[in-house]
């Protein structure tokens, strides 16, 4: 066996990062607890993050997805879910593409696509049928998306991408398949929100919102981790010398960024709201499913004649199934 291998340099170095994260989150719960007692729970601000921004430079967009990327690698890898989890996303996904016959994941703003990818390779072994992900952004990120591609040895079989962008909102005729929007929909006002429901709706498409939940652990956790994930991140690609030059004005922007979206959260009573505002939504059924203490998962299907996914409650759909 290998021993010295990118992978394993990756896992090795970010789960030396990741121990003081861990200790500093841990040290924080009781503070945690206590303020957590104030927070309403729900989206707090509506600020603007800054690599969102038109004239934010286009490396600093990449150098953040980037270490999204390598923060998703961290849970998939470092923070493995068990496969028996009620709880992990592609529990409850396999159970809709199954019943809605979906044969496509259409990842909608994926950034970076890790946590995507990283989830759909979960996903294709429970589903024998699912054949791609497309990977799609209103600003592709190719080179990214490429890497991802080499790093798991797809050579684009399984993995694809588009390189022109694709509006959340409008997405094109031809991309049929299950919406997946993964740690994004907090980016939205809620008119956007509505929209892309909207869409999903207009084009008979399932659709798949998972997303964190409003509350002080969320924040607390998400700025610390990120934080000594980025610092891992320079450490791996040390040869990068655009990296290091704008690590301290990447680091900036990455906590104000962190901070920012761990405080646009939306909880699921402002989500049940968008949605009794699309037209034709009784035409689907709605499906909330809390992920304590960090996340929750909404997937909306059409209503399908013999499909076990005419309840409300994943608890029901996955014991059905």
């Amino acid at each position: 066996m290998t021993i010295c291998t990118y992978h394993n340099a990756k896992l090795l170095i970010n789960t030396i990062f990741i121990i003081p994260a861990v200790l500093i989150c841990i040290i924080s719960f009781p503070f945690c607890y206590i303020l957590n007692l104030f927070h309403p729970k729900k989206r707090l601000v509506t600020w603007y993050e800054i690599h969102d921004l038109d004239w934010c430079p286009t490396i600093f967009c990449h150098c953040i997805q980037d270490m999204l990327t390598n923060y998703h690698f961290c849970l998939h890898y470092i923070f493995p879910r068990p496969a028996n989890d009620i709880n992990d996303p592609t529990n409850i996904l396999s159970t809709v593409v199954k019943n809605c016959n979906v044969t496509k994941i259409i990842a909608l703003c994926s950034g970076g696509g890790g946590n995507e990818v990283f989830n759909f390779l979960r996903l294709k072994e429970k589903v024998n049928h699912l054949d791609s992900i497309i990977l799609t952004d209103l600003k592709p990120n190719v080179n990214r998306w490429k890497t991802l591609i080499n790093d798991f040895n797809d050579q684009g079989k399984h993995i694809k991408y588009s390189t022109t962008p694709v509006d959340a909102t409008n997405v094109p005729k031809k991309l049929g398949g299950l919406r997946w929007l993964s740690c994004c929909f907090h980016h939205f006002e809620e008119d956007l929100c509505i929209r892309i429901f909207q869409s999903a709706v207009d084009d008979n498409q399932p659709i798949v919102i998972v997303d964190g939940k409003p509350n002080v652990y969320t924040i607390v956790v998400t700025v610390v981790m990120m934080f000594f994930v980025h610092l891992a991140l320079v450490c791996l690609e040390f040869w990068r010398i655009d990296r290091l030059l704008c690590f301290p004005f990447v680091e900036i922007m990455n906590l104000h960024d962190t901070t920012v979206s761990s405080l646009r959260y939306y909880n699921i009573s402002q989500l049940r709201t968008m949605i009794s505002k699309v037209k034709n939504s009784s035409n689907y059924n709605w499906i909330f499913n809390e992920r304590k203490p960090f996340g929750h998962i909404l997937i909306g299907s059409p209503k399908l004649p013999h499909s076990k996914l005419g309840g409300a409650d994943a608890n029901t759909i996955l014991s059905e199934n």
